[in-house]
């Protein structure tokens, strides 16, 4: 009867320590795919910052009244795999005076193998004062220089 007993309850353990393995490693796979979707969401920032790089007037000027532009980009990898994409909103309303600042938004997106979305967004701000901050007699040579990253809350 003592053994009956004591088979039970290693089997009752055994099942419980297998129930914390497996919910482990299910948190160590979201975690995973979490920073997945922010590395993805810190590379939109980065592709939207060289975009204005290149070409100051980026996006292209349109509609006058126009003052934000979308675009979303998939990324693959070295098969041809998707990893996952961002999407990048620009928005340039207040890159006049006073303020000369673009604020860019960016979110990544990654899908676990098991079909479960995780996404994770940054919201960044860039200098494009013709001057500098700290003294408005002096050339801004350092233009787009990033002012400040905000992680964005995303459900």
């Amino acid at each position: 009867m003592a053994v009956l007993v004591s088979l039970t309850i290693f089997a009752i353990l055994g099942a419980a320590l297998l129930q914390r393995q497996r919910l482990a490693y299910s948190e160590a796979t979201h975690g995973k795919q979490g920073l997945q979707a922010l590395a993805l969401s810190q590379a939109g920032l980065e592709d939207a910052r060289l975009k204005l790089e290149k070409d100051y007037r980026f996006p292209p000027p349109g509609d006058p009244s126009q003052t934000s532009f979308d675009y979303s980009e998939t990324l693959l990898d070295w098969n041809g795999k998707v990893v996952g994409k961002y999407q990048v909103c620009i928005d340039r309303s207040h890159a006049r005076e006073p303020h000369y600042i673009v604020r860019v938004e960016s979110i990544g997106f990654v899908t676990s193998q098991s079909g479960e979305n995780h996404r994770s967004g940054l919201v960044a701000e860039f200098d494009v004062s013709p001057t500098r901050r700290t003294n408005p007699a002096q050339v801004n040579e350092k233009k787009l220089s990033l002012l400040r990253v905000i992680p964005l809350a995303t459900p």
